[in-house]
């Protein structure tokens, strides 16, 4: 069996071959803590800093930007059965300012149902300005219409979203 350099089993191979992997494993070594430093370092910079609060309800577009009041709700009844059968049908300025969303629920069973519809009012942009909920019963195999309306600051172009039919 020859042994000569460079072969991996004379001992200058085992040892460039060992060498080799200590090297690796400190580069590795290396990069990992100059990550943590960096991460370290990024964090401490901005642990103290808090966002600005805005001056006013305009964003810098001129579009009128969520008031601070309006109380979004996170989570909405939803039932995709229920919502198959509901539909806005026009989506104006409110009669005392706001908006209004109005629609129809039509009941395909035989029973009356009793819906919740959580209407989103938005911007052009999908920015949620303020929302309105209602209720209504429609007996069954009938169509029944709905309104809801909200006061609050609006820019001229308003969409109404159906987020939700409990």
């Amino acid at each position: 069996m020859d042994t000569s350099p460079g072969d991996g089993l004379h001992s200058d191979g085992f040892d460039r071959w060992r060498a080799m992997s200590v090297c690796r494993a400190a580069s590795v070594s290396a990069v990992a803590a100059c990550v943590l430093v960096a991460a370290a370092v990024v964090s401490a910079c901005s642990a103290g800093e808090k966002p600005a609060a805005p001056s006013s309800p305009s964003t810098s577009s001129g579009s009128v930007a969520p008031s601070a009041a309006a109380d979004i709700p996170a989570s909405v009844a939803n039932d995709v059965d229920r919502r198959k059968h509901a539909v806005i049908t026009s989506c104006r300025p409110g009669p005392d300012g706001g908006w209004e969303a109005r629609g129809t629920v039509t009941n395909s069973g035989q029973a009356a149902h009793d819906y919740s519809i959580t209407i989103f009012f938005t911007t052009e942009n999908a920015t949620v300005l303020d929302h309105a909920a209602t209720s209504v019963t429609v007996e069954g195999g009938a169509t029944g219409e709905w309104s809801a309306q909200k006061n609050f600051p609006a820019p001229p172009n308003v969409l109404c979203v159906l987020r939700g039919v409990g």
